[in-house]
């Protein structure tokens, strides 16, 4: 068949395609990024998203109908700044005129690359056991 039409959008709508680009160019660097384009200093929950549209051409006669294609996984890169990070983020798909949540990763760091889901035992943490004053 042919392939699916496909667009990148986000928060803010077409008009942002060239920042939001950057989140999708398969680069391991940090020199290109996507921001949010939050008013408030803080990002509501639900506020700030980044997605990739993707339409199937309509089924040939006597093919069966696309239901969509499936996120199996996903890899980001968030700021070390904690105060810029998210520290769960949701994956939801559009579907039958309505959003529908499909996966919430929690957990994501920042300041490395972090890919979900993750095999078992290949990831770590250390938290502080105390209060963290300055």
């Amino acid at each position: 068949g042919m392939p699916a039409t496909w667009a990148l959008l986000d928060m803010q709508g077409p008009q942002n395609y060239h920042n939001t680009m950057n989140a999708f160019d398969g680069s391991e660097g940090q020199d290109l990024y996507w921001e949010s384009g939050c008013v408030d200093p803080v990002c509501k929950p639900d506020e700030a998203w980044l997605g990739v549209y993707l339409r199937a051409p309509p089924p040939k006669d006597g093919e069966p109908i696309h239901v969509g294609p499936t996120v199996q996984c996903i890899r980001l890169f968030q700021s070390r700044f904690q105060q810029h990070t998210a520290g769960s983020v949701l994956v939801s798909k559009y579907m039958d005129g309505r959003w529908h949540n499909d996966k919430v990763h929690r957990f994501v760091g920042g300041g490395t690359w972090n890919r979900r889901p993750a095999p078992e035992w290949s990831q770590w943490r250390v938290l502080n056991n105390a209060p963290i004053t300055n």
